[in-house]
């Protein structure tokens, strides 16, 4: 019994190692599974293979068919220095072409073996045991290489736990590559879809790239201010890039505004005050006719009425562009708007109700019903965004995107949201937004306004309860020099499309 006990030990362990080798495989799979960024996957892969094979280094190729080159993924020992080696050499070469695992015992008495590799990383090989990566599809689409086995060559038992854990890493590779493939599709959808909005507004062009850059440094901010009301607060480099996402979609629904309120630069658009220049004429025509008919023309008396017109006429073009007007303008529009002439025995305003309400705006070049369908544009972001079949992980991106105009106070809109009902990625929306508002060179109806004032509004605006006031003061402090020089500067996105 003894004897017999004696020759079943070493079945025995090598029952117990092939126990522990499918405890690791199985162990492997599960974190690999659980692991969704590439670069991440592959380093803890590459890493985890060194040290079950008890080997110094591993490397990882992947297969550029485009260019027949192998170039790394993941190379240990090698800092960040990407490795390109021609796919018909190597060691790693010769797996790729035959499909098959290659086990050298002794590299430097291999046809196949490539030196350069380790002139240019001054690495000294001595074995490598190497395995192709396979698709779904059966194709090679990559090498696991492991270098130099600690004790000794590479042994059957280590080609079989090679074989697997290659196994395990296509697929996961595979899939992790294309979850990245489908976000760089939706990435450059939504891209796409701004700069479609570009080719009709350059304006909110610019304005939405900046909103995205403003909106990044606010989050970083707050996941590295480590103070209330933040502190407990971080963004991952996923929840980044859903915020910028949600910053270039915020105002999308500006693709359904009117191109003549869109693209609108003044109070009165050059069609319009060409239109006025008519009726004028048409009136001095008019009057003319009238006094010939009614027993003749007096000529200074018509030049006066003329000159008069053309008076009107200047003053209107003085005032076309936003800004307050001044109280004898206001009273001139008035007279102009009662003043009623016969055209064609048709009764015609020197002014329409229309052409007076613009003239007479306090600020902006919109009329009330005009700035009604602009900020129509909020819920018209909400409806395109949510047609989109979003995945679970970025089903958050309408509601951030539509609720950069909703404020604290509750007096924003389109729902009139309050406190804390606004999400905090909205209102960091809001504090880009107005910021860029403030600041942004390139728009022509209205003048850039200097750093020092253009904080000084963020304040108030902050301190009457339109915008978050612990996240403005986090974006001067954190994000914006005394002068403005940290920030992008506003024409950023603009020069190039």
């Amino acid at each position: 019994m003894k004897g017999g006990g004696g020759r079943r030990a070493p079945a025995r362990q090598a029952l117990a190692e092939e126990n522990d080798r499918l405890y690791t495989l199985l162990e492997l799979s599960t974190l690999l599974s659980s692991t969704r960024g590439v670069d991440q996957l592959l380093k803890f892969l590459a890493m985890e293979t060194s040290v079950l094979l008890g080997a110094e280094r591993t490397s990882i190729f992947i297969y550029d068919e485009s260019r027949e080159e192998l170039w790394s993924k993941v190379a240990e020992g090698t800092g960040r220095k990407m490795l390109r080696v021609p796919s018909d050499r190597g060691i790693a070469g010769l797996a790729l072409r035959k499909g098959k695992l290659v086990n050298v015992p002794d590299v430097h008495r291999h046809p196949d073996f490539n030196p350069d590799v380790d002139k240019q990383t001054g690495y000294h090989t001595r074995n490598i045991l190497a395995a192709p990566m396979r698709s779904h599809g059966g194709g090679v689409t990559g090498v696991m290489q492991v270098l130099n086995k600690k004790s000794g060559a590479f042994r059957p038992q280590d080609e079989k736990m090679l074989m697997s854990i290659a196994s395990i890493a296509s697929v996961a590779l595979e899939n992790s590559l294309l979850i990245e493939s489908q976000i760089n599709l939706f990435e450059s959808f939504i891209e796409s879809s701004i700069h479609a909005l570009g080719e009709r507004d350059r304006i909110t062009y610019g304005h939405t790239v900046r909103v995205a850059l403003y909106s990044d440094r606010i989050a970083r901010a707050i996941s590295a201010s480590g103070r209330a009301p933040f502190k407990r607060i971080h963004y991952s480099e996923e929840s980044l890039r859903k915020l910028r996402f949600a910053a270039l979609l915020h105002d999308i629904g500006k693709i359904t505004v009117p191109e003549a309120i869109l693209n609108k630069r003044d109070k009165l658009e050059p069609h319009e005050i060409e239109a006025i220049r008519l009726r004028f004429g048409q009136i001095k025509l008019a009057e003319k006719i009238r006094a010939l008919e009614n027993g003749g023309l007096n000529p200074e008396s018509y030049r006066s009425f003329c000159a008069g017109l053309d008076s009107d006429l200047d003053r209107i073009r003085r005032n076309i562009t936003p800004g307050a007007v001044s109280a004898e303008d206001k009273g001139a529009f008035e007279r102009m708007r009662r003043s009623v002439y016969r055209i064609a025995d048709d009764p015609t305003p020197q002014l329409t109700e229309t052409e007076y309400q613009h003239l007479v705006l306090a600020k902006g070049n919109l009329s009330d019903e005009e700035f009604k369908v602009m900020k129509d544009h909020v819920r018209k972001t909400w409806d395109i965004l949510a047609k989109i079949h979003w995945p679970k992980d970025l089903k958050e991106i309408p509601v951030w995107a539509a609720t950069h105009h909703e404020r604290p106070n509750g007096t924003g809109y389109p729902q009139g949201l309050k406190g804390d009902e606004i999400p905090l990625e909205g209102q960091i929306l809001a504090v880009a937004d107005i910021y860029d508002a403030l600041t942004a060179a390139d728009r022509p109806y209205k003048k850039r306004i200097p750093e020092p004032e253009a904080q000084k509004i963020l304040r108030d605006t902050a301190a009457a309860g339109h915008l978050n006031a612990d996240l403005v003061t986090l974006f001067l402090e954190a994000c914006v020099a005394p002068d403005g020089d940290e920030l992008p500067p506003a024409g950023v996105g603009n020069s190039e499309r």
